[in-house]
């Protein structure tokens, strides 16, 4: 474990780093999601990845402000990498105060999910990053290939679903994108609200330089694609975001609860859904014990 000092905007956080294991392949993705609390939510995230990843990558889980409880079972209990953040950051004053209005919002936390990124972009040294939540996971082995698939010289980002409440851009419950082009264009993972939420600039930036993103199939952006699935699908009425590949096959799902609602009292349905029974849903009908 190691300390480090990380600036965001005006304030400094100073995080415990701990470095388990770094791809050693150049063109490795970077996964980077932030936590607070709800430990089995992240930890299904997790073993979602593991399974279904099949290219060079590296994991990186970045706490803010957990308890100690939770932060040692992070430790003790899982394989990925930590970025400790022991401060909140919707604590924190100055440039972050402006935005605590729509953080108290239902559904708010742009400031966490968006300090949380900004860390791990500090720590990060990968040439792409894909950058989720925590109740967001893959669901079909080949996932991250289809998506480095869709890149190319004039596409350098590929969202999971489009967010146009503010700005057409890559959703931050899962983008991949150029990291090594994040600082060269100016990127951030601030929110700018109310023009921007956390993870917008990303693809402002990329398309203001000149470049293109690309959106997957999903039903949030169109909720006909719901129809692809056959009757007796495990997802067929379960609400959640679903993306699609080429294919027509579900390979990435989305509670749509966000990280901080996850820990709420108060917050415990999204969807129809509590987060007792999305765990239980993906465990039985995709991450069955035992398999393969």
């Amino acid at each position: 474990m190691t300390r480090a000092r990380i600036r965001v905007a005006t304030n400094h956080y100073a995080v415990d780093v701990i470095d388990r294991s770094r791809a050693t392949e150049p063109d490795a993705v970077a996964i980077v999601f932030p936590c607070h609390e709800a430990f089995e939510l992240t930890r299904t995230c997790l073993e979602a990845i593991h399974r279904f990843t099949d290219v060079p990558h590296e994991i990186w889980v970045v706490d803010n402000a957990s308890s100690a409880a939770t932060v040692a079972r992070l430790t003790s209990e899982t394989a990925a990498n930590l970025i400790l953040n022991r401060t909140a950051p919707w604590r924190r004053s100055g440039f972050f105060a402006r935005f605590l209005p729509w953080y108290r919002q239902p559904g708010g936390g742009s400031i966490a999910n968006g300090v949380a990124l900004e860390l791990a972009a500090g720590v990060v040294n990968t040439r792409w990053m894909f950058v989720m939540h925590n109740d967001a996971m893959p669901c079909k082995r080949g996932w991250m290939r289809y998506l480095l698939s869709g890149l190319d010289d004039r596409v350098r980002g590929v969202g999971v679903r489009q967010d146009a409440i503010r700005v057409k851009a890559m959703h931050q419950s899962g983008f991949l994108f150029d990291f090594s082009l994040f600082r060269p264009l100016g990127m951030s993972f601030l929110p700018g609200l109310p023009e921007y939420d956390a993870g917008d600039l990303v693809s402002v930036r990329l398309r203001d330089a000149g470049y293109e993103v690309a959106i997957c199939d999903n039903v949030h952006n169109n909720p006909e694609l719901r129809g692809r699935l056959p009757d007796d699908h495990w997802l067929k009425s379960v609400h959640c975001d679903i993306a699609f590949d080429a294919s027509g096959d579900p390979f990435y799902l989305h509670l749509g609860r966000g990280t901080l609602r996850s820990s709420k009292p108060g917050f415990d349905q999204a969807r129809d859904l509590s987060l007792g029974e999305w765990l239980a849903l993906v465990r039985s009908n995709l991450l069955p014990p035992n398999s393969a």
